[in-house]
């Protein structure tokens, strides 16, 4: 019997060798490293449990702060799925245990899995004719990515927060190079998506729109390109009725897709449609583990539908997060719970560095004033950008500041911001209702 070398991992068909990081099924080299094959050897090592995504996230990114790790740790799943040839909705090696994490299912099923070096020429023609057809692509089919490209993704993953312009060049120079790479073609919409919504533009939401229409051409069935687009025809269309659709058709196709219900719930509640929203995003409410920036827009959504009590429970803890504490701040307002309000407004502070004064004139005052002192506070200092022309109007009318609000909601409407759906359900905007600007603005937007 052969020796089996003390660094091998089994799992399942596949062997991880530990030294050299590499994984192997029988004597072909599975194209895996970085990120992706941390998180094999960490389910892998669980032998059956599940791990959680926090875990796997301070794996990954120890040092991380205030970055979205949610989103890279999403790219990495994504990247070790496609190299073991699995899949989400019907997961043969990594299943995902909604809420919590990733689990290992350690079997031998049989399953062609990608490799490096590629399959024969004869065999992959074979194989992308077969996945044309599956996919509806009347381009390309997706081929296999080797080991470089999908360590590349990752890489320019990490980007996507911090750096989402320099993300959006590096996706284009892969693309170029391997344009039936469905992942980066998948990341190149998000991309675009984001840059839309972190600067709002005609511009930046045409890009979007194109981003996601050569994505959609080649790869039609994509679930992820479904949900992009759909929120595109929403908030960048005002098509309600469309939009609806699509997120319908994205739950139909995959039931568990977060990101469809979570669309669905949102433009349900801001067409005025509360119980059949609620009834949308109760499957999210009550998963057991929840992400502080997932728990910040459960949080937000519950504060829309009028259910302050549901939000300061879904925001409440020790959490630093600064969505996380701003919605607890709003809610502890709301309920008329006015020394909550101003502690959790001035841990925020803190956590954006205010100033020994402004902090001391929040905290001492009595606690009505320090919390209408740190709403103006938030006028100058809560890092928005200055094409975040809804937020703006937001925290202007907040402060009490009408005149700006209204001023900051027309440049949103100029710029099609894509927070203008929920202008309907904002609650700071109460006072701006009557205007018949507003009323127009309003009417413009919809639901018709």
């Amino acid at each position: 019997m052969a020796k089996v070398s003390p660094s091998a991992l089994p799992a399942g068909p596949f062997s991880i060798d530990l030294d050299r990081m590499r994984v192997t099924r029988g004597n072909a080299t599975i194209a895996l490293s970085g990120q992706p094959l941390q998180i094999l050897v960490a389910l892998v090592k669980a032998g059956g449990r599940v791990v959680t995504r926090e875990e796997l996230m301070l794996l990954l990114w120890p040092e991380a702060s205030r970055i979205d790790t949610g989103r890279r740790l999403n790219t990495a799943v994504r990247a070790l799925r496609e190299a073991l040839g699995d899949g989400a909705d019907t997961p043969v090696f990594v299943e995902t245990v909604r809420g919590r994490g990733y689990r290992w299912i350690d079997n031998n099923a049989p399953l062609k899995v990608r490799t490096w070096p590629a399959a024969r020429p004869f065999a992959a023609a074979v194989l992308a004719m077969a996945a044309s057809v599956l996919i509806g692509s009347t381009q390309f089919a997706a081929t296999p990515a080797s080991a470089v490209d999908r360590e590349r993704l990752v890489d320019i993953a990490a980007l996507a927060n911090d750096q989402p312009d320099v993300a959006i060049v590096a996706l284009d120079r892969l693309l170029q190079a391997n344009p039936s790479y469905e992942a980066a073609q998948v990341l190149r919409a998000e991309l675009a998506l984001k840059a839309w919504r972190d600067q709002p533009s005609q511009a930046r939401l045409q890009a979007a729109r194109a981003a996601v229409r050569d994505a959609h051409s080649a790869f039609r069935q994509n679930a992820e390109l479904a949900v992009i687009e759909a929120e595109l025809a929403w908030a960048g269309g005002w098509d309600w009725r469309g939009a609806e659709r699509m997120y319908r058709r994205a739950l139909a196709a995959s039931p568990s897709h977060v990101g469809a219900r979570a669309g669905l719930s949102w433009l349900l509640l801001n067409a005025g449609r509360e119980e059949e929203a609620f009834a949308e995003i109760v499957p999210l409410l009550t998963r057991a583990e929840l992400e502080p920036s997932q728990r910040a827009q459960l949080g937000w959504f519950l504060l829309r539908l009028q259910r302050n009590d549901l939000a300061a429970r879904m925001c409440a803890g020790d959490s630093r997060h600064l969505n996380m504490l701003s919605c607890r701040h709003t809610a502890m307002a709301r309920l008329g719970d006015e020394e909550g309000a101003r502690a959790a407004a001035a841990v925020l502070m803190q956590q954006l560095d205010a100033s020994p004064r402004d902090l001391a004139a929040v905290r001492t005052a009595e606690a009505r004033i320090g919390y209408s002192r740190f709403l103006v506070w938030c006028t100058e200092h809560f890092p928005v950008d200055d094409t975040q022309h809804f937020q703006r109007a937001q925290i202007a009318a907040a402060a009490g500041r009408l005149d700006e609000a209204m001023a900051q909601l027309d440049s949103a409407f100029a710029a099609r911001d894509p927070a203008l759906v929920k202008l309907r359900t904002t609650y700071e905007f109460a006072m701006l209702r009557h205007l018949p600007r507003f009323a127009r603005m309003l009417h413009e937007i919809g639901p018709a």
